[in-house]
C-alpha cells in the first residue's frame, strides 16, 4: 500500500461521514500533482515561452536606464565623460563617488578609489 493511501485512508473515513470535509478531500486529491510541481488556478495567467524570452531584453533595457541614469548624475558632479561612462557601468557607490568629488578628491584619484 502506497504511503499517501495510509496517510488519507483514515481522513477518507471522516470525510465519508460529512458532505463538506468530503467534498474537500475530493478536491485536494484531483488536484495533487507530482512532487515539486505547482498546478496554476483556473484564473492564473499561463506563461509562454515567448513571454520568457522577452523578460531578459526588459532587464538588459531597465539596466541600460540605470546606467544612463548614473553617468549623468556623475557628469554633473564633475568627473570627465570617459571616467563617468567607467563608474557608470561598475558597481561603484554612486553616492560615494558624488560624496567623494564634493569633498575635494580629483575624479581620477576617486575613480582609483572605487574601481
Amino acid at each position: 500500500m502506497p504511503a499517501y493511501a495510509r496517510v488519507l485512508r483514515p481522513c477518507l473515513a471522516v470525510a465519508q461521514r460529512t458532505p463538506t470535509t468530503k467534498a474537500i478531500m475530493n478536491r485536494a486529491l484531483r488536484s495533487s500533482t507530482s512532487r515539486g510541481r505547482v498546478r496554476l488556478g483556473k484564473r492564473e495567467p499561463t506563461r509562454t515561452v515567448s513571454d520568457l524570452v522577452e523578460m531578459p531584453a526588459a532587464i538588459e533595457n531597465e539596466r541600460s536606464k540605470v546606467e544612463s541614469w548614473r553617468l549623468h548624475v556623475l557628469i554633473e558632479a564633475g568627473y570627465p565623460l570617459l571616467l563617468a561612462e567607467r563608474l557608470a557601468g561598475s558597481e561603484a557607490d554612486l553616492h560615494t563617488a558624488v560624496d567623494l568629488v564634493s569633498a575635494g578628491c580629483t575624479p581620477e584619484t576617486a575613480s582609483e578609489i572605487l574601481l
